[in-house]
């Protein structure tokens, strides 16, 4: 004979930041409806987000190059003694950085912060070869004063050079 017992939810502590999508309300389909663009203010404000996490994680390196070489000089020392070094290194952060978050969860942490995701404009999420692309051709629209970037500031869908390239678009999430 069967037993009834009752077990109770399992307590979960909230979240403040999650990768993860909520879940398609009933009667909605998924890629169907309305999709609100993100705005010019929340688009950089992630960028600004990204930008200032990108810096912690190129401080830390520098600190532990430092700390590892043991040189007495200045950080700003050890930058100037291979320029093209810290900047492969920085641009190299940046493409994992792009890469791994957009290929795994559809937005940067950034994009997480200000509630955008990044989806193609024929529907879905960016493939990982399709990040991968979108993540390289950042770096290469940001060495130029950041023309890449700007670009989206004044473009109608909000589009960045990357962006229009590999046919992608940020939305509210």
């Amino acid at each position: 004979m069967p037993v009834a017992i009752s077990i109770s939810d399992v307590p979960v502590a909230p979240v403040a930041l999650s990768f993860v999508s909520e879940p398609t309300p009933p009667g909605v389909q998924p890629g169907r409806g309305r999709i609100e663009q993100a705005s010019r203010a929340r688009r950089l404000a992630g960028w600004s987000a990204d930008l200032a996490l990108l810096a912690l994680l190129f401080s830390v390196h520098l600190v532990l190059a430092i700390r590892i070489a043991g040189d007495p000089r200045s950080a700003l020392g050890i930058l100037l003694a291979a320029p093209w070094l810290w900047l492969a290194l920085g641009a190299g952060l940046a493409v994992a950085w792009s890469w791994v978050f957009v290929a795994l969860w559809g937005r940067t942490p950034g994009m997480a912060l200000t509630g955008q995701r990044l989806r193609l404009l024929r529907g879905g999420a960016p493939t990982p070869v399709g990040a991968f692309v979108r993540a390289v051709l950042a770096v290469l629209s940001g060495g130029p004063a950041f023309f890449g970037f700007a670009l989206g500031l004044f473009d109608p869908r909000g589009q960045t050079l990357q962006d229009k390239l590999c046919g992608c678009v940020a939305v509210v999430d």
